[in-house]
């Protein structure tokens, strides 16, 4: 056995160790190379994701102009119940996302923040916790208060209520549902195979400069979408605008432009001809009229007379909701022209707590036509409203012809 002098055994170890090093360099060197490689190729996916979405968008906004990037659509729900007095945060948030293109609703916070400047449509619902009022408030920004929910009557089988509105928003803008933070209020999660807590938002048209008139164009008289003005608590960095009214141009000047839409509310209650309140218009057999316009396209809906004008053919869907006065009948029907019946929204119960109903149709419809709101004209009927805006009419075109 021949034994390693000290000398021979230095250079043996210094040899070895050399390897060991070099091996470990060759391997961190490919190890670094893999990780370029795979980065490059992730890049590169992206690249082509971007590039085929912007194909995508661009061929669908060929087809469909003013939609802009369809992606700003959702639909959410909640499967637990939620009381007011314990909620942990301002708005009622979602555990149940069916659709959320584009990830524009925060499911945790329950808002949705606006991608980009234009008309959306949100509809909510809810059901109140057995013996519990209900009161839910689409909300935008910071507080201010849309169109609202509510069920005054504790009721051991709560019926679901629901509502629906039109705004035309800015990009940033923030939308969340609010529940009353009261303990008298609540609201039920999944029930019975079913979501009685839903949240649910699209847009109808994205909106441009272009879309804009400095002036009124051949004489027409074009009505202001209004904005609201309390836009302090919205942190983005979203650019200022030197004007908060805006001048849509006039549809029929503009053989592309195929978007007509309005959304109207009124914040006060109407009563029959024959009670001892105020009177509602009698020219019309209780012809509603509004006091609060969302959004008002080329001036389609008088809010003085409550009548939307159609300005061209094609098929329209209209939505509303109605409050009910305590101890009061409810009879609201949805009328065209003189005195046509379409839908009715109806409760004959004599209750003291208020509730709402609510009524959806689509109509085919020719240009000239009227669609208004009629209420039932007698000291028995009245209609509730407060500025929580119990009183909500919204309708938009859906395809010309």
């Amino acid at each position: 056995m021949k034994i390693l002098s000290d000398e021979n055994f230095t250079t043996f170890r210094w040899n070895r160790n050399t390897m060991l090093i070099t091996a470990l360099n060759v391997v961190i060197f490919c190890w670094v190379g893999a990780m370029i490689e795979v980065h490059a190729q992730h890049r590169n996916k992206e690249r082509m994701s971007a590039g085929f979405e912007e194909d995508l968008y661009g061929r669908i906004e060929q087809k469909n102009p003013g939609l802009g990037n369809l992606p700003a659509t959702f639909s959410v729900a909640r499967t637990t119940s939620l009381k007011g007095h314990k909620q942990k945060q301002n708005g009622v948030n979602f555990d149940k996302v069916f659709v959320n293109e584009g990830g524009h609703l925060n499911p945790n916070t329950g808002i949705f923040t606006v991608p980009f400047d234009g008309v959306y449509q949100f509809s909510y619902s809810g059901a109140a916790l057995p013996h519990k009022k209900l009161s839910l408030q689409l909300m935008k920004n910071h507080y201010e208060v849309q169109s609202l929910a509510f069920d005054g009557k504790r009721r051991k089988n709560p019926q679901v209520q629901n509502q629906q509105t039109v705004l035309q928003l800015d990009r940033g803008d923030r939308i969340w549902i609010r529940l009353a933070p009261n303990r008298s209020f609540g609201v039920i999660g999944f029930k019975r195979n079913g979501y009685s807590t839903t949240f649910t938002g699209h847009i109808l048209r994205r909106v441009s400069r272009d879309d804009y008139a400095p002036t009124n164009l051949d004489g027409i008289s074009l009505t202001p979408v209004q904005l609201d003005n309390d836009h302090s608590d919205v942190k983005s960095n979203r650019r200022k605008r030197s004007s908060r009214t805006k001048r849509l141009a006039n549809p029929l000047q503009n053989a592309n432009s195929n978007f007509v839409a309005f959304s109207v509310a009124r914040t006060t209650s109407v009563f029959g001809s024959d009670s001892n309140r105020t009177f509602i218009p009698t020219s019309r057999d209780g012809i509603l009229t509004y006091d609060r316009v969302f959004v008002n396209t080329y001036d389609v809906m008088n809010q003085q007379t409550g009548e939307f004008v159609t300005p061209r053919n094609g098929l329209y869907y209209f939505a509303y909701t109605v409050g009910k006065y305590p101890k009061k009948k409810l009879s609201v029907a949805l009328m065209k022209n003189d005195n046509e019946f379409q839908v009715l929204a109806y409760d004959e119960s004599i209750t003291n707590q208020r509730h709402m109903q609510s009524q959806t149709i689509i109509l085919q419809l020719e240009r000239g036509d009227k669609i208004w709101l009629k209420s039932y004209n007698s000291k028995d009927y009245a209609v509730y409203s407060n500025m929580g805006k119990y009183i909500t009419f919204n309708g938009y075109l859906l395809s010309a012809m």
